[in-house]
Order: structure tokens, then C-alpha cells, then sequence
């Protein structure tokens, strides 16, 4: 008796992550483009630089972006405030 041999497939690549543009990014963050390039400068998150140098766009991990911790809001903040510690 002989036992059937399933033919070997190839486990597929995993995913490319998703790159977002800054302005995405900002959006998802609800913060303002010029912070999200701030952030960049400043190592908080990480970008690069994508297409020809004379016009080169800046794209992000999209996953880095939804874990990134959100910043409060100004109402948000104005309530933080008043709370007494």
C-alpha cells in the first residue's frame, strides 16, 4: 500500500509593508505635516526618501505610523489640566 505524496509548494514571500506618504501620516496622526517631518529629523519615526533626488517623496511605514503613540489634543490637553494630581 502505498501512501499519496502531496506535491511541495513554495511557501510564499511575506508582504512588503505598506508605505504611506507624510501626508497620510499626518492625517492618521491628526497632526500637522510639519510635525511629522519634525518627527523624522528627530529619529522619533522613520522615513525615506523614494524616487529621483530632484523630486524625491518621503514615505513611512504604515505600521510604525498606527503604533506610534497619538498626541493629545488641545481639548484634550485643556482637560488634563484641570485634573488635580
Amino acid at each position: 500500500m502505498t501512501i499519496p505524496v502531496k506535491p511541495f509548494l513554495p511557501v510564499p514571500p511575506p508582504p512588503l509593508p505598506r508605505r504611506i506618504t507624510v501626508e497620510e501620516a499626518a492625517d492618521t496622526l491628526g497632526v500637522h505635516v510639519c510635525t511629522v517631518r519634525r518627527w523624522i529629523k528627530d529619529n522619533k519615526l522613520s522615513g525615506w526618501h523614494v524616487g529621483p533626488s530632484t523630486n524625491s517623496r518621503v514615505v513611512l511605514d504604515a505600521a510604525e505610523v498606527a503604533a506610534y503613540p497619538r498626541p493629545m489634543n488641545d481639548r484634550a490637553r485643556t482637560f488634563a489640566r484641570r485634573i488635580p494630581r
